[in-house]
């Protein structure tokens, strides 16, 4: 299996992200230099993608998740970062179908001990903050927290339940 930190640091280096940044910017009113931030922190937490398991979601916070909208946005790109990094698609779905408070509260558990894991005192500090507002969650995507092919590694992460 591929380590989250061995896929994002091939994600950093994939492909340039400038209409990305460009769009961060246009879109959320942000500086470029904050979306370059806020952007290396969805690298990161679209690395651990593939720790998602049921009911243990990767959680997203509200301040990446507005980088997550403008790469979505660059459709091509996006279609291409995942397909050669997940081998599919990987869906946005901002609706919060998951409303219970706990739940909330432990899925950012879990994505910040899984980004810890991989990451350590590197860890974008917006995922710290754990009282901020959380939004989707990946593991609400219909894969049953299944097979993820990772494309870059060649490596598949299946669920262990």
């Amino acid at each position: 299996m591929t380590s989250g930190k061995t896929l994002y640091h091939s994600m950093q280096h994939a492909f340039d992200y400038a209409p990305v940044l460009d769009t961060a910017v246009r879109e959320s009113g942000i500086s470029r230099e904050e979306a370059a931030s806020l952007f290396d922190g969805l690298l990161q937490w679209l690395s651990v993608i593939p720790s998602a398991r049921n009911g243990q979601p990767v959680q997203m916070v509200g301040s990446i998740d507005q980088l997550w909208h403008a790469f979505v946005l660059n459709t091509k790109l996006y279609r291409t970062f995942c397909d050669r990094f997940f081998g599919r698609h990987i869906d946005h779905d901002p609706l919060d179908r998951f409303d219970q408070e706990l739940s909330k509260k432990q899925y950012a558990r879990f994505t910040l001990a899984t980004l810890r894991q991989e990451f350590g005192d590197d860890v974008h500090p917006a995922f710290v903050d754990l009282a901020q507002q959380v939004t989707c969650c990946y593991g609400q995507c219909d894969d049953g927290g299944g097979i993820v092919a990772l494309a870059a590694g060649a490596s598949e992460v299946r669920d262990s339940q």
